[in-house]
């Protein structure tokens, strides 16, 4: 019987949900899908814009099939019993982002916030970068000159 996967959605531990959620919409244009308030799991605990004056403990952002999940330190500790390392910002690995556009996500960079190489030998452009919450993330499109023959 073979399994069929649909999606692998990243949830990553913040400590300011609404900073993270600002950062992801602005630089990849990611739509929010619902933010969860603090302690807002009813109904009447959802939005679906940022707004300053609340507190949230979770975003749904998502865009062209992609989702990203950004959760408040505290609720992740306890939905994520398994978690080792308490801290935001610390995961083995990055999170790997392959867009279209390369040059359009570098124009919303400031040229200090990124470590740009050049095509790597699988052939991909690569910027690297750290998310607000020290998050390793590596932003890389298709060098259509590359060929590995």
């Amino acid at each position: 019987m073979s399994i069929k996967l649909h999606q692998i959605t990243p949830n990553i531990m913040t400590a300011d949900v609404s900073k993270s959620v600002k950062f992801y919409t602005n630089l990849f244009g990611l739509e929010i899908e619902y933010l969860v308030r603090q302690g807002g799991e009813n109904d009447e605990g959802f939005d679906t814009e940022v707004d300053d004056n609340k507190v949230y403990q979770y975003a749904g952002l998502s865009k062209d099939g992609f989702k990203i999940g950004i959760q408040e330190k505290l609720s992740f500790i306890a939905d994520v019993k398994e978690t080792t390392d308490k801290t935001p910002g610390t995961f083995s690995g990055d999170l790997y982002f392959e867009v279209d556009d390369l040059e359009a996500i570098k124009e919303k960079l400031d040229d200090s916030d990124f470590r740009e190489l050049e095509t790597t030998w699988y052939g991909m452009k690569e910027v690297y970068l750290k998310d607000p919450d020290g998050y390793v993330i590596c932003i890389a499109a298709k060098d259509e000159n590359f060929s590995m023959v």
